[in-house]
């Protein structure tokens, strides 16, 4: 199990157990620290949102979210950057890869505010990955929709041109979507969880789900 780990003013470290049974787990060991001068701007000092996946040469590669930006109207931080880090075992070291692959971009609407999160699957020897990025609205209010991505080596990314895949829209998901994962083959579909708000500063969370569902 990988998570993010903060402490008391909220700086994060990313962390992993691992567990035979779901009941017993082993000690804590730290896999990544915001270290690099980029990890460490905006108010938090954060590394956070790990999603490992083995490349075909058998390296584990550690996709992660550094930096923050305030969203003022939300009264907390989102990350600003996604970069990630690679190891043969699994316990580490990880070395980094020393800059961003995605940052705020005034050229990608749904991306200009900050990075968000990634999580990145193989798919047919390339790489898919969806990402929460973080903009404002017209009216200045902030925001986040999840997007399609897609790279042949999982380091340069392309956005889908049909961007974003899933956004906010009213209700229960009004303000914000993001914090996702994806899981494959459920009843022949590909189901993707993800958070959503429906306000700003005042606004509650819930979980949600998208099913996709391939023809033919």
């Amino acid at each position: 199990m990988l998570y993010t780990k903060p402490d008391e003013e909220w700086n994060t470290v990313i962390c992993l157990r691992e567990s035979r049974d779901l009941r017993e787990w082993s000690e804590e060991v730290v896999l990544l620290k915001p270290e690099l001068t980029w990890e460490l701007e905006g108010p938090r000092r954060q590394v956070r949102n790990p999603c490992l996946i083995r490349t075909e040469d058998g390296v584990y590669r550690l996709y992660y979210s550094a930096g923050t930006v305030w969203l003022e109207d939300c009264g907390y931080e989102e990350p600003k950057y996604v970069s990630f880090a690679e190891a043969e075992d699994i316990y580490g070291p990880y070395r980094k890869y020393g800059r961003p692959v995605l940052a705020p971009d005034p050229s990608v609407p749904y991306r200009s505010l900050g990075a968000g999160a990634l999580k990145v699957f193989e798919w047919e020897g390339e790489y898919v990955g969806f990402n929460n990025g973080l903009y404002r609205d017209n009216a200045g209010r902030s925001r986040s929709a999840i997007c399609l991505l897609a790279s042949l080596d999982g380091v340069s990314w392309v956005d889908a041109p049909f961007n974003p895949i899933i956004a906010p829209t009213k209700g229960w998901k009004r303000a914000l979507v993001y914090q996702l994962d994806l899981v494959f083959g459920h009843l022949g579909a590909a189901v993707m969880y993800y958070n959503a708000r429906d306000g700003w500063r005042e606004g509650v969370e819930r979980i949600g789900a998208s099913v996709l569902v391939r023809e033919g």
